[in-house]
């Protein structure tokens, strides 16, 4: 009895190596009389460079369906910067500091805007919410990585300052709602007359709630106090020739040389030129490092050739009867207002769409998608041959509400100003990816495609095209 009672000390480590995934077992007892390397089921065994043995295999995509897994502590990132920095300059707890010098006229705060520096151990989201809780005031822009410009009545944003996760509420000069161009028109020349006649965009402020840009607003404190918005009104007052191009958004000729009375209406939220897009498509071969074209690609045989699926191309213009495309043409869409959808100066809307949807009739090469259908929007003025920098929100709008999944735009903005910013265009993109992906399930959202900047002379991201800015 006793010897017994001595062997079970012996058998506890026996057991305990059993059972433990965190002590090795080797080769020859997993697999018998296999030699380490042997193939057998379910994977191979080897040696790793380590010297330990391993063993590769294969997981049953049933068993992954019907996984379950347990919801740990919530993720809080630490480490995030108690700072905003602007294309102006760096804006801490201390202040603003400016990358360049600006004339006092150019930083005469807005009264209805602030910049709330978040306390950076704290989330955004949480301020968010804080900041949801105060009636007559609302988020306007994210400025990276902490900053978050309101806009509100005087009570509202005093009460925002107080929050508990504001460490800073700072002034928003006005040289912050001008765009690059502009400021540095106003800059040179205090009066602004030089700007008289410039055609430029003025944009209202979006709603990140309801995903829209309203024409216009009112915010409502909780002392009686209103603060009101009405973009087509001051578009209207300082615009010559104005016209809407999108809701909440106007285009035509500045009226008026009082630029710091334009910059400081509550109902504007960004001034810039009318963009000038294009593309030089001779660059792009060079860009890609592609010499040559390689038929019957190898890599390349997947049986789906887009059937039954609608691809929107926005770009010049289109060649109705090339040949590529059959009937397969939805529809051709005037973008300009100048009653034509001819590619008749450049021939670069054919072929990209072509690179897309053609099915080789007459170019001998098959596109990307030969059996999917087309739906075209002209951007080209036929008489000067210029391209029109149309409503992103349209663009997009447009073509998911005539069935297309997929929309291609083979053009950039050609101001090399904007070259690797995210624009008012980028942050379009953005919202109508999300939108459509947040409330139809992904299964029916819309892949927004731009071209990879092919109109620099080097290779580089170009506005609409670049990584977004809002958490």
């Amino acid at each position: 009895m006793r010897s017994k009672i001595c062997l079970i000390p012996l058998l506890i480590p026996l057991l305990l190596s059993s059972l433990s995934p965190l002590v090795s077992t080797s080769a020859e007892g997993m697999v018998g009389s296999r030699a380490v390397g042997d193939t057998f089921e379910g994977g191979e065994l080897g040696e790793s460079e380590y010297g330990d043995e391993w063993r590769s295999f294969t997981i049953d995509e049933n068993r992954i369906l019907s996984a379950v897994g347990s919801e740990g502590e919530r993720f809080i990132p630490t480490g995030r910067a108690t700072l905003a920095i602007s294309r102006l300059g760096v804006h801490g707890v201390n202040g603003t500091l400016l990358g360049t010098d600006l004339p006092d006229y150019a930083l005469e705060p807005r009264p209805d805007l602030s910049l709330l520096i978040i306390d950076g151990d704290i989330e955004l989201s949480a301020a968010r919410d804080s900041l949801a809780s105060i009636e007559g005031v609302v988020v306007r822009e994210y400025i990276s990585p902490s900053g978050l410009v309101i806009q509100g009545t005087p009570m509202a944003l005093m009460q925002a300052a107080l929050l508990p996760e504001v460490r800073a509420s700072l002034e928003v000069p006005l040289a912050m709602l001008a765009s690059e161009p502009i400021l540095a028109v106003w800059v040179d020349d205090s009066s602004g007359a030089a700007l008289q006649g410039t055609e430029v965009r003025i944009e209202g402020w979006r709603d990140d709630v309801k995903s829209t840009v309203p024409d216009s607003w009112i915010l409502a404190d909780d002392f009686g106090k209103e603060l009101r918005g009405d973009v087509a009104g001051i578009a209207n007052m300082w615009l010559n020739d104005a016209r809407q191009y999108d809701a909440g958004r106007w285009e035509g000729r500045l009226s008026g040389v009082d630029l710091a009375a334009v910059l400081a209406e509550p109902a504007l939220g960004w001034l810039r030129p009318i963009p000038t897009i294009g593309f030089d498509n001779d660059r792009s071969r060079d860009h890609m490092e592609i010499n040559t074209f390689q038929s019957g690609n190898p890599y390349f045989t997947t049986p789906l050739d887009g059937s039954g699926e609608i691809v929107a191309v926005a770009d010049t213009g289109i060649d109705h009867d090339h040949g590529d495309f059959g009937s397969r043409i939805d529809a051709k869409v005037d973008m300009v207002g100048d009653g034509s959808t001819a590619d008749t100066d450049s021939g670069h809307g054919t072929h990209v769409a072509c690179t897309i949807v053609g099915d080789g009739t007459r170019g001998g090469y098959k596109g990307v998608a030969s059996g999917a259908n087309l739906y075209f929007q002209a951007m080209e003025q036929d008489s000067t041959g210029n391209m029109y920098s149309a409503s992103i929100n349209y663009l997009v709008n447009t073509a998911y509400d005539n069935g297309a999944r997929t929309h291609s735009n083979s053009w950039g903005s050609q101001d090399a100003s904007v070259n690797g910013q995210y624009t008012s265009d980028s942050e379009d993109v953005d919202d109508r990816a999300n939108y459509y992906d947040r409330y139809y399930n992904g299964r029916q959202g819309m892949s927004i495609i731009f071209v990879a900047g092919n109109e620099a002379p080097t290779p580089a991201l170009s506005a609409p095209l670049r990584r977004p800015r809002t958490p």
